[in-house]
């Protein structure tokens, strides 16, 4: 059985189109516009183009026709006799009374055509109310035939006079071209009146002009500006299109907890959208403490809905089918998580089915069952197939896996085999495994120790401790031949990656704005300073640091190329450590780092690892590194390197290359990793005097629990996100 991987979801849940159980239905105005990509770095293969939230749908674009403002006379002393006479002898005022009467049937037999001609006769002496009525009367065919013409005439003349909801039919007319050439730039000046009088439905609309660059030069900061005054007044639609805005960085710095804020509004109104993006960020700590517990209270929420969007609806059940098979330890949360897991397979989805043929293979959550195993797996086997056999290494991996859990070892090690020869350190990994076993191909100890060396190489977790539990049954020869393999593969890709078939499923490991890049660092003042290792944030569009409280944008404030430091700021307070001279570091001391190595495998949970100072110099004799024996991985550059007492002598750089050293040397390095001193990034610190005074003091020798520094210590660390 190979390692069990569950598949990540697709991609974070795009904001897409507002529920119409949040508003009245909108009219579609049908023109495309396509915002920016929203994603920076990372596979672009699995990154989409999107249209904004509630992208060509204006507020006031509603089915439900306009109505006539009808009031009461002010002078309830007169009879409707009078208001008779008064419009006949060409008041004004009493004629648009008058037709108010007939339109409502109020005293009188309701008759529009009479209600149409009073009307008319106060709006041709300019009465602002007649003459918005009249626009009403033409734009619905109330006692006249219908005519848009004449609608956008009257409500014209009715706005030229200050009538707010003439405005708005003006502008509405001049947007979608009804009774008026369609003009963007004359729709935004009428929006714009009523908008900056106040109005929370053109202050949105006018954000989406500015949003898709109608009648105004794109601009979405004026967007963002007013979005948030509709917003402010507690108008759904600006609330969720603020909240995309803060979601994809689109006129303000991208920041997920912002996001959160104004989308949960609309997701405790029934979005499902955007209960489906409140359950991503507590499932992922981004903007929010990850929880579990309320990741799937959102995600069950959008679940229970149904709705008819399919891919949300489907992406929720699978949520929290992930949610709660990572529960290791509760069995009734993982049973939990089938049942869910089932209901996105018995959807159709691969990933789901994927994932519940595994739960069979392995009996995670359900007891094991063969031929459940097989039914699901096969079924999945059919969608990843296509873009397996267009050359997609990660669909070639992933179909391997199906038939492995489906019992077709042989068909599982042919998907294997061509997506371990592309570089796929998962599909080296278990091919490596099942060369060792002899399953689904003759048993080779020397393919099975190359394979597992070239995914060790990678940093695949397990892979290099069974390599060496498998050496110790080989002979010298066989592991100096299965060395030579190792060190004189080259990866051979079948296929461009942009030939991918877009239609074919395929197994993301992020969500679709996942970084291009990973590390760690550690906060040395508790106003937000942090260091890094320069080479994690070099070339970075944007940083995010990743701690229990949630997820910041981080400023780079400054980097130190030479020795490999970056110095970042964050917004918050924070638990720091404190930094210690490298000088009084003695050869053979016992030190430890926290990071997160391998988060697409491993996870996001701090790792700890321990291990000594095996030399005082570094690659070379670099008099600026210290060589150590502490175990890291990829994603663990910028960690601390801590002594017993819990200070700082180092920060984790580099280790050194398994296949490189192998082409050099013949053989293996065995644990060999390297450490910038504390005294190299002292130097860049010191040029910082402000920051120097909000260092804290290193901790005095003595005898402290391991596990005191140990919390300490994993409290000041952070993950380093690169877009």
């Amino acid at each position: 059985m190979h390692c069990p991987c569950l598949i990540r979801r697709f991609q974070l849940p795009l904001l897409a189109a507002l529920s119409v159980s949040l508003a009245v239905v909108f009219l579609t105005l049908g023109q495309d516009v396509n915002a920016p990509a929203v994603a920076a770095g990372g596979d672009t293969n699995t990154q989409e183009r999107f249209s904004p939230p509630s992208s060509n749908s204006l507020s006031f674009q509603e089915t439900k026709a306009p109505q006539p403002i009808i009031q009461s006379p002010t002078d309830a002393t007169v009879s409707l006799k009078e208001w008779q006479t008064r419009a006949e002898s060409g008041d004004a005022s009493a004629q648009y009374a008058l037709g108010g009467y007939y339109y409502s049937g109020e005293g009188l037999l309701r008759n529009y055509p009479e209600a149409v001609k009073w009307t008319r006769k106060a709006a041709e002496q300019g009465h602002a109310y007649a003459q918005y009525n009249l626009g009403c009367f033409y734009q619905n065919g109330q006692g006249v035939t219908r005519d848009y013409t004449e609608a956008a005439k009257w409500y014209r003349r009715a706005a030229e006079q200050g009538n707010g909801r003439a405005q708005i039919q003006t502008a509405i007319a001049y947007y979608i071209g009804q009774g008026v050439p369609q003009d963007y730039t004359e729709a935004v000046k009428w929006f714009r009146k009523v908008a900056e009088d106040g109005n929370a439905y053109a202050q949105y609309d006018l954000g989406i002009a500015y949003r898709d660059g109608q009648g105004v030069k794109q601009d979405y900061q004026e967007a963002v500006k007013w979005f948030r005054k509709s917003a402010e007044q507690g108008f759904l639609q600006g609330q969720y299109d603020l909240g995309w805005c803060y979601q994809t960085g689109h006129g303000v710095a991208q920041d997920y907890a912002e996001a959160v804020i104004w989308l949960r509004k609309p997701a405790e109104q029934g979005n499902i959208d955007a209960e489906s993006f409140l359950g991503w960020c507590y499932e992922t700590g981004n903007g929010v403490a990850q929880d579990y517990a309320l990741a799937i209270k959102w995600f069950q929420k959008a679940a229970d809905q149904g709705g008819d969007e399919k891919n949300s609806l489907v992406d929720c059940y699978y949520g929290v089918a992930l949610s709660y098979l990572e529960q290791n330890n509760d069995l009734q949360l993982r049973s939990e998580g089938v049942k869910s897991c089932r209901k996105a397979a018995e959807s159709g989805d691969a990933r789901a089915e994927c994932t519940l043929g595994m739960c069979y293979a392995t009996g995670l959550g359900v007891a094991m069952d063969i031929a459940e195993a097989s039914k699901w797996s096969l079924k999945a086997a059919e969608q990843y197939r296509p873009a397996a056999e267009q050359g997609d290494a990660e669909a070639q991996e992933t179909l391997g896996d199906c038939y492995d859990n489906a019992h077709d070892f042989v068909e599982a090690v042919k998907w294997l085999r061509r997506a371990a020869a592309q570089g796929n350190m998962v599909a080296q990994h278990n091919l490596g495994c099942d060369y060792r076993t002899g399953q689904g191909t003759p048993k080779n100890d020397i393919e099975a120790y190359k394979w597992l060396t070239l995914a060790a190489a990678q940093g695949f977790s397990g892979s290099a401790e069974l390599r060496d539990s498998l050496a110790e049954s080989m002979s010298r020869e066989e592991v100096v031949e299965a060395q030579s393999r190792a060190a004189a593969f080259v990866p051979r890709k079948e296929v461009p990656e942009t030939s991918r078939n877009p239609n074919s499923p395929t197994p993301p490991r992020l969500p679709e704005f996942h970084a291009k890049a990973s590390g760690t660092a550690f906060f040395i003042s508790e106003d937000g300073y942090l260091l890094t290792a320069s080479h994690v944030v070099e070339d970075a569009a944007r940083i995010a640091i990743r701690t229990k409280a949630g997820t910041f944008t981080a400023t780079l404030v400054k980097a130190d190329k030479a020795n490999d430091v970056a110095l970042l700021k964050v917004a918050g307070r924070f638990q720091a450590l404190p930094i210690a001279s490298s000088r009084a570091v003695k050869l053979g001391e016992s030190v430890f780092t926290i990071g997160y190595p391998n988060i697409e495998l491993q996870g996001y949970a701090p790792k700890l690892t321990k291990g000594d100072l095996s030399s005082l110099t570094g690659m070379q004799d670099d008099p600026r590194e210290f060589q150590i024996s502490v175990p890291v991985q990829p994603g663990n550059s910028g960690g601390p390197l801590v002594d017993r007492n819990g200070n700082v002598v180092g920060m984790v750089e580099a280790q050194l290359a398994d296949i490189d050293t192998l082409k050099t040397t013949g053989s293996l390095p065995q644990n060999v990793n390297y450490a910038m001193k504390s005294s190299a990034f002292n130097l860049l610190l010191e040029c910082l005097p402000e920051l120097s005074a909000k260092l804290k003091e290193p901790n005095a020798s003595k005898d402290r629990k391991f596990e005191d520094v140990e919390n300490e210590a994993e409290s000041a660390v952070a993950l380093v996100l690169v877009y």
